[in-house]
């Protein structure tokens, strides 16, 4: 297709560079859920012998989570609301772990609990440190969350059932 085509039929070239993809049987809320649980269950085992490495567990867990959430949108505002809040929850964790990553952020224990602190010799609050059951939280608050969020989504039959005792 030439430039002038595109230029006088701007919407054939958005519809030509469009995906053609469908969703497959697994595209569903509950898949999410399941993925949640067991992401849940698996960051929490032996968790008081965590070091650095949980940084990249967690964040191989957040990555595709969001990933997931952002090729959605949601019809009603209680959706909205969920689907938002786990956003931020996961940004949240997805921005930790980077620091963690990076070499900002460290684990620690402090009185045998795992706690994530700031690097002594980085330039703003070294040696502030909370504890990472907060960071696991997240991850947990994030599994309640797409539980809410599968239960308040507005599906295609009720759109149409509302619509017809509406009418």
């Amino acid at each position: 297709m030439n430039d002038s085509a595109v230029k006088n039929k701007p919407h054939v070239a958005e519809k030509d560079l469009c995906s053609r993809d469908t969703p497959t049987a697994l595209n569903k809320p509950w898949i999410r859920v399941i993925i949640n649980f067991l992401a849940c269950m698996l960051l929490g085992v032996n968790f008081k012998n965590i070091n650095s490495s949980f940084f990249t567990s967690v964040i191989m867990f957040v990555i595709p989570m969001l990933t997931d959430i952002l090729n959605h949108k949601r019809g009603n505002k209680r959706a909205c609301f969920f689907y938002f809040a786990e956003i931020c929850l996961l940004f949240v964790a997805l921005i930790v772990c980077l620091l963690g990553i990076f070499g900002i952020l460290c684990i620690v224990n402090v009185e045998g609990d795992p706690n994530i602190m700031i690097q002594l010799d980085y330039a703003f609050f070294p040696g502030c440190h909370c504890k990472a059951s907060y960071l696991l939280l997240i991850v947990f608050a994030s599994f309640f969350l797409t539980v809410c969020d599968m239960f308040s989504a507005t599906y295609s039959f009720e759109q149409v059932l509302i619509t017809n005792m509406l009418s």
